[in-house]
C-alpha cells in the first residue's frame, strides 16, 4: 500500500547494515508469520501512514508496521498496541533524523498511558529468555482473531 502521492523530492544516504538472515527455525517462522499479521493489521487498523495526521514531511513508499518498542522484547514483540503504520519515508528517513519527535507523536497518537504500559512491559521482558513456542503460537492466534475482527467491521 501506498501512503501518499506526495514523495520526497531529496532523501539523504544512509549507510545501512546488512540484511540479516531469515532464521529457520519453527519459533523463527512463527514470529515471521506474526510480522506479516502485525503489518496486515496496522494497514486496516490505521488506514496508511499515522504521520499524515501531523504535518511532518511528505509520504511517500510503500506502509509497514513499525515497532515503537523494538522487536528485541519478546513481551511487546507481537502486541498490535505496540505498532503503528509507517511509510517508507517515515520509518526509514524521517524517524532516524527525528528521534524526539517521533517519540512525542506516537505518545499523542497512541496515549500516554499506553506508551507507559509498553515502556513497563520493555523493561519487564528479558532480553534473553524468550517465548517457547506453544506461547509464540498463541500470540500468533490472538492477531489472526484480532485481524479478523478488523476484517468483519
Amino acid at each position: 500500500l501506498a501512503c501518499g502521492k506526495d514523495r520526497p523530492t531529496k532523501l539523504t544516504q544512509k549507510t545501512r547494515k546488512p540484511l540479516r538472515k531469515l532464521g529457520k527455525s519453527t519459533i523463527s517462522q512463527v514470529k515471521q508469520r506474526i510480522q506479516h499479521l502485525l503489518t496486515e493489521l496496522v494497514r486496516l487498523r490505521d488506514e496508511g501512514c499515522i504521520m499524515r495526521h501531523y504535518g511532518v514531511g511528505n509520504c511517500g513508499g510503500v506502509t509497514a508496521a513499525d515497532h515503537i518498542i523494538s522487536r528485541v522484547y519478546h513481551l511487546t514483540y507481537a502486541i498490535h498496541e505496540n505498532v503503528i503504520c509507517l511509510c517508507w519515508y517515515h520509518h526509514g528517513q524521517w524517524k532516524p533524523a527525528n528521534a524526539t519527535l517521533y517519540a512525542d507523536i506516537v505518545k499523542k497518537h497512541i496515549g500516554e498511558n499506553q506508551y507507559k504500559r509498553l515502556n513497563e512491559l520493555r523493561e519487564q521482558s528479558p532480553k534473553i529468555q524468550s517465548y517457547t513456542l506453544k506461547e509464540w503460537e498463541e500470540r500468533e492466534k490472538e492477531l489472526m482473531d484480532k485481524l479478523e475482527k478488523l476484517y468483519q467491521k
